[in-house]
């Protein structure tokens, strides 16, 4: 079944009250979404964003450190095209003139509710998916192909595969619940050419290195299927 494009985001959480950081880990995680880093300072924060990808930034305002969360934001924006929720205890005029400097989802003001920061993040998971211009096929929770731009994505990460994987792949996927027999692959991924046992071997070695976690199945003797 083809499918608009699940969106699990990526989301770093700047926050240097420990309470409130848990409780936004908590909801986000609910919501279907990833936690990848929870910093404490603007320092941290910037740390590990430069080695993971962030799709959503929920920052604090006031923390830590030279730089504030407003600032923190802008540099992470700009290094990873992420969206930004703002929580903070502050809305005098000053800050809200800044803020408006970031594009951000939304803010919150402390003691925020759980349902008005639920609601942002699913603003969040809805601008992304609007963005994704890719219709997938679920292959399982890990896998995604697009059909339009015959692309294999590891959570939505794209998956480089040469040609005559990518043959394999789509003889896999158009295959559904049937068995794809090494006869059919010999003839869509070599054609003509004469293949053996061991040439075919190879093709399926490089192609689960690529991609550990895929549901092949090998039915010995016969050849393989997507398991459901």
């Amino acid at each position: 079944m083809i499918m608009t494009m699940i969106i699990k985001l990526k989301t770093v959480i700047l926050e240097d009250e420990k309470i409130v950081a848990m409780h936004v880990s908590k909801v986000v995680q609910r919501l279907g979404h990833e936690v990848v880093a929870i910093a404490g300072d603007g320092e941290d924060a910037l740390s590990v964003t430069k080695g993971c990808q962030c799709d959503l930034l929920i920052s604090d305002i006031r923390i830590a450190g030279e730089k504030d969360g407003i600032e923190i934001a802008q540099t992470v924006q700009n290094r990873c095209n992420c969206q930004v929720i703002f929580i903070t205890a502050y809305r005098d005029v000053k800050t809200l003139d800044r803020v408006a400097g970031v594009d951000f989802v939304g803010f919150l003001v402390k003691p925020f509710r759980e349902d008005e920061l639920e609601t942002l993040v699913q603003i969040a998971s809805l601008r992304a998916q609007k963005e994704s211009r890719h219709n997938l096929l679920n292959i399982d929770s890990v896998y995604s192909y697009c059909i339009d731009c015959t692309t294999l994505f590891q959570e939505r990460r794209p998956v480089e595969l040469t040609e005559k994987e990518h043959r394999f792949l789509r003889a896999l996927i158009e295959a559904g619940e049937r068995l794809l027999s090494y006869e059919q692959l010999d003839q869509i991924v070599w054609g003509e050419a004469p293949v053996d046992s061991n040439t075919r071997r190879q093709l399926i070695y490089r192609f689960k290195q690529k991609v550990p976690y895929f549901p092949l199945k090998l039915v010995k003797g016969f050849g393989y299927r997507i398991e459901k």
